[in-house]
């Protein structure tokens, strides 16, 4: 696991997984969306999305997450282990709630400078649509690509905050093994269970 894409709708824990995945593996964490976007949530082109993924992803080891659906074939040919995060609608429209709340248009460390949530409800439920036709929609071709790399990448599937604990714990004592020398030159092996 040199080249992680996190993936998975709004509200699912990508960004919380990808950081906690770059610290156990020692890998840096490239936030997407603070690339896709500009300052007052203006959006980058598709050809100069296309542009700073290739050049943010260029380097051979780093942990990526991102729910824009722009560019992201580019995004998982470029890694070697995927992981989608597939939770179930209710339990992203919950957490999307529960951090536009919290953050009440304060800035969030994985979008744009300048990039503030808005205060309004509108915004949140504007949100929620989006959570939502992401699993109606974008899903459905996600596991299309995925079902096409799965002979040339590690594909991981979540599908609940459990198997997600699962995973990192696997993670972690993968690269514990490893940093004990037992596994020295080999890449740590990352057993999964999958629900």
């Amino acid at each position: 696991m040199r080249r992680v894409a996190v993936i998975g709708p709004g509200g699912a824990g990508k960004t919380t997984l990808a950081v906690e995945l770059g610290e156990i593996l020692g890998l840096d964490v490239v936030q997407l969306d603070m690339l896709f976007w500009r300052p007052g949530w203006i959006k980058t082109s598709d050809e100069e999305c296309e542009a700073v993924q290739r050049a943010a992803l260029a380097g051979d080891a780093w942990v990526t997450d991102s729910a824009a659906p722009r560019a992201l074939r580019t995004r998982l040919e470029a890694a070697d282990t995927i992981v989608f995060l597939d939770l179930p609608l209710w339990f992203c429209a919950l957490r999307a709630v529960r951090r536009r709340v919290r953050a009440r248009g304060r800035a969030r460390t994985e979008l744009a400078p300048g990039c503030v949530p808005a205060r309004a409800d509108r915004a949140a439920v504007r949100y929620l649509s989006y959570v939502r036709s992401y699993r109606s929609g974008l899903r459905r071709s996600i596991l299309g690509q995925l079902d096409r790399l799965s002979a040339e990448r590690r594909i991981v599937t979540l599908r609940s905050p459990r198997e997600i604990r699962q995973f990192v714990e696997s993670v972690r004592r993968s690269a514990a093994r490893h940093d004990d020398g037992r596994t020295r030159g080999e890449e740590p092996a990352v057993t999964v269970p999958l629900g």
